[in-house]
This record gives C-alpha cells, sequence and structure tokens, in this order.
C-alpha cells in the first residue's frame, strides 16, 4: 500500500487522534505514506477551530503523519455528507489507495453494504416536510437493514457511513480501514486514557471563563 488517507479535523489533536495514525502505520507499514486531509480555520457547524491549521498540522505531523492536506473550506463547513465527500474525491485524487478512520464499531464490510443500500433506496425517497433527506435515508436503512443501521446511531460509524457513500462514487475505488477507537465521542471527562476532542475543548473553555463550565 503506497498512500492512505485520513480526513480529520483534529480540533485539538489529542492522544487518541495519535493513537489512530499509530494504528494505520501497523496496518500499511512503514513505507506507505499518511496523507491527512484536515480542516482549516474553520470546522464543521461553522466554529473556528481552537488552534490554527498550522499548530494542528504540526502535532498531525509529531504524531506519525507524513504530510497534511487542507480540505477546502466549502467541504470542512459542510454536513457529514459534503465533508465525506470533498475528504474523499480529494483522497483519491491525490493518489491514495485507501481510506482509514475511527469508529465506535462495525466493520468496512458493514459500511459499504449499507452504502450500497443507501444509493438504491435514496432514488425511491422523496422529499419529505416533517423529515430531512439524511433522517429520511436513515429511517429507510433501519427498516431495510436493522442490525447494520443502528451503528448509524453512533457519531463516527455515521461519518465512516459517509465515507463509505463517497468511496463508491469514485473511479478507482479506495481500500476502507475503519479500526475501533477508543473512549467515547462525547465524553466530557478528562480522567480516561483517551479524552475526547470535547472534554479538551470545554477544557479549555473553562480555563477562560468559569460560566463555560456550567452544565
Amino acid at each position: 500500500m503506497e498512500s492512505l488517507a485520513i480526513i480529520a479535523e483534529f480540533n485539538p489533536f489529542h492522544t487518541g487522534h495519535a493513537r489512530l495514525i499509530r494504528q494505520v502505520r501497523q496496518a500499511a507499514g512503514p513505507e506507505a505514506a499518511i496523507v491527512i486531509i484536515m480542516s482549516g480555520a474553520f470546522v464543521q457547524r461553522g466554529e473556528p477551530a481552537f488552534f490554527d491549521k498550522w499548530h494542528r498540522a504540526a502535532w498531525a505531523i509529531d504524531g506519525g503523519a507524513d504530510v497534511v492536506i487542507e480540505l477546502p473550506a466549502v467541504y470542512a463547513l459542510s454536513s457529514a455528507a459534503g465533508f465525506a465527500q470533498g475528504g474523499v474525491t480529494l483522497a483519491a485524487r491525490l493518489g491514495c489507495q485507501a481510506l482509514a478512520c475511527g469508529v465506535e464499531g462495525g466493520t468496512a464490510a458493514d459500511f459499504l453494504s449499507l452504502a450500497r443500500r443507501a444509493e438504491g433506496l435514496t432514488a425511491c425517497l422523496k422529499a419529505a416536510k416533517k423529515a430531512s433527506a439524511g433522517q429520511q435515508l436513515t429511517d429507510a436503512l433501519m427498516a431495510a437493514a436493522p442490525d447494520e443501521a443502528r451503528l448509524l446511531q453512533q457519531p463516527n460509524a455515521l461519518l465512516a457511513f459517509e465515507y463509505a457513500r463517497a468511496m463508491l462514487k469514485q473511479e478507482q475505488p479506495l481500500a476502507f480501514l475503519p479500526l475501533p477507537r477508543q473512549g467515547r465521542h462525547g465524553n466530557t471527562g478528562l480522567g480516561a486514557a483517551f479524552a475526547s476532542a470535547s472534554a479538551l475543548r470545554q477544557a479549555m473553555r473553562c480555563s477562560g471563563t468559569a460560566a463555560a463550565c456550567r452544565p
């Protein structure tokens, strides 16, 4: 394997991200290039990143990555589907042979199976007044494949699903490498070995003002 991509925000870079890069290195081998496709000054939901892209890129390199490429803002600020489509397309254009990400559960086969089901269902769904297109699709997948679709209740697995959908649209298919993550995405505690980015952001807010610490 010559090169493998990780799409990320690293907002901020933490021990879980470093662990993911180590896992990818073990899977890809010492000669493979680990390419980080990272959001720049702004991240999803339009928030400014806690640290500038230069610091975050440097931390990724220190953590074992070989190169960091900026994800254009139009994708970085998009929905999960747009974020995934932009990142996967850029990975493919850069010549990466595979894409890795951290997930709460599920295998590459699970996510690709759901992605193929979604492509078949999307053509049958009509816009509804009471539900978004994404919610319609999730509901349809739960009805068609409830065991697999339960994965989509977790945020990282939902993003992995969007990566799989984007990968199916590429002319040259990428190998998919979802790896088990440690810790929960929304965990706000700092006591665990792998504190989440949410916990770190909350701690940094608290260091500036006591009001930010209130539940």
